[in-house]
């Protein structure tokens, strides 16, 4: 068979595969941010800022089996630390997911000589807060 003898093109079988191609690749896409995702959305009514106190910095280990053997990997990192609203003493802890946006946050929170963390909070529900950043 000749190529110009080719007269019909199957639209159909193409237009589903690249469409199934597409839902893959936004599937990973999603599945790669969605703890960086869920961390911003959380914290969009955290509008004050306060200074904390770092007390842990733990990672969450997983196991993962690989070709060439179990291979630890760091999904998260635990933080717990202190902070202070209005003369109230409030503890939480922050999930912090090991990803590419969060990595100067993480090196600057083990590079810190200091225990002081900038927390932000919601005026609303001091409860609710997260890491932002090394106090410097």
């Amino acid at each position: 068979m000749n190529l110009q003898e080719i007269r019909y093109w199957d639209w159909k079988s193409i237009y589903r595969t690249i469409l199934v191609f597409l839902i893959i690749v936004l599937g990973l896409f999603f599945y790669v941010n969605f703890s960086d995702w869920k961390r911003d959305y959380f914290s969009r009514n955290q509008t004050r800022l306060t200074k904390g106190t770092l007390k842990l910095i733990k990672a969450k280990n997983l196991i993962s089996l690989s070709e060439t053997g179990n291979e630890i990997k760091t999904y998260f990192y635990e933080i717990k630390y202190t902070y202070k609203v209005k003369n109230k003493l409030y503890t939480n802890f922050d999930l912090i997911p090991n990803s590419p946006n969060n990595q100067e946050l993480i090196l600057s929170l083990f590079n810190s000589n200091l225990n002081e963390v900038r927390i932000k909070f919601d005026p609303n529900n001091p409860q609710e807060s997260r890491v932002q950043s090394v106090w410097k």
